[in-house]
C-alpha cells in the first residue's frame, strides 16, 4: 500500500478480491478534543489467500479485531 491514501490501482485490486458486505461507523462528538473517538465495522468475505487492509487514516488504533479475534496490526503504516 502506498502513503496515506488508496491509489486507484489498489482499489481496482482490492475490488477484485473482496466483496463488502456492509459498514458501520460509530462516533462520538461529544468531547471537544481536536480528534474524538470512533468505531468502525467493516463486514467482507475475500477469495482464498487473499491479502488485503483496512485503509484508515487516524492518530492511533486501540484494537483490530479479525473474525471475532483480538489483534492489533503487525503492520501499521503511519505518515507521522
Amino acid at each position: 500500500m502506498s502513503g496515506i491514501n488508496i491509489t486507484r490501482d489498489e482499489a481496482a485490486g482490492r475490488s477484485a478480491s473482496i466483496a463488502v458486505e456492509s459498514y458501520h461507523v460509530e462516533v462520538d462528538l461529544t468531547g471537544r478534543n481536536e480528534t474524538f473517538p470512533s468505531r468502525t465495522t467493516v463486514k467482507f468475505s475475500a477469495r482464498p489467500g487473499t491479502n488485503t487492509w483496512i485503509d484508515y487514516v487516524a492518530p492511533e488504533v486501540h484494537s483490530i479485531v479479525l473474525n471475532g479475534v483480538d489483534r492489533k496490526s503487525t503492520r501499521l503504516n503511519s505518515s507521522h
